[in-house]
């Protein structure tokens, strides 16, 4: 399987939930917890410049981040080395960095219960069956944990890639490529904690299929650059992930007892 084929996966995804409007409701708090997220994402967005700007207000509400006093006085070296012009490539730069990551971050954390409820009625109507073995809860715990983990691993290229992508902006098509790699395991996550996989047995999943999850998350790190498209990311990413897992694993269609006697 290759990169083109995870893409695919996408329009599946997009295909299948338009074809199951009954699924249609386990998307609706999803996507206005998703225009929310959306929305705080920006507006710190916008109160980081009205800090950092020169002649900006020095908003309360950020003064509490330390990188802040570091941004500006970037923001004023930029202005006064390199012209007023170059600050523009930096609010581009910056706000793509961190309306990309950060929405993400924030979106994959606080949507986690309603997207592994979607990803759990998407495998049950995928494989046919009502019983998926655990209910859609049970691996909220390990889903959290995994979540959280990677916002760690989130973080540390956000800055990384901002701080390369003022000085080279072409490194914005590496960060692609990770974020959409980001973007299937955490799908992936949803289906795999329900079943109780450990981390390690998590990783081992993911083993020999890179260019495939790039493939499955790469719609996911597109809609991530688009805002205000951003807010249907989670939903597809979700529904995506699960359509994959289900292929992969088709020894979960069958229950409990007959998956012993195969």
């Amino acid at each position: 399987m290759n990169i083109s084929e995870g893409i695919q996966y996408n329009f599946s995804a997009i295909s299948f939930l338009a074809r199951n409007p009954n699924l249609w409701i386990y998307c609706v708090i999803p996507f206005f917890v998703s225009v929310f997220v959306m929305i705080g994402t920006i507006y710190s967005v916008f109160l980081f410049f009205d800090y950092i700007s020169i002649g900006g207000g020095e908003s309360e509400e950020i003064k509490i981040i330390g990188i802040a006093s570091f941004l500006k006085f970037l923001w004023s070296w930029t202005v006064v080395h390199l012209g007023l012009w170059m600050k523009w490539i930096f609010f581009i730069v910056f706000s793509l960095v961190i309306i990309w990551y950060g929405y993400g971050i924030i979106a994959s954390l606080v949507m986690l219960p309603f997207l592994e409820l979607l990803s759990c009625r998407v495998e049950e109507k995928l494989r046919g069956i009502s019983n998926t073995d655990n209910a859609w809860y049970v691996g909220l715990m390990s889903s959290l944990l995994f979540s959280l983990s990677f916002t760690v691993l989130k973080i540390i290229f956000m800055i990384i890639f901002l701080i390369l992508g003022l000085m080279f902006p072409p490194i914005i098509i590496l960060s692609f490529i990770i974020t959409a790699w980001f973007c299937s395991m955490e799908a992936l996550d949803l289906s795999m904690s329900r079943r109780l996989f450990t981390f390690k047995q998590k990783l081992e999943f993911f083993k020999g299929k890179r260019k495939m999850m790039v493939g499955v998350g790469s719609l996911s790190a597109l809609l991530l650059m688009i805002p205000f498209i951003q807010v249907f990311q989670p939903i597809l990413s979700a529904i995506a992930g699960t359509m994959y897992w289900v292929d992969q694993t088709p020894e979960y269609g069958l229950l409990a007892e007959d998956r012993e006697n195969n």
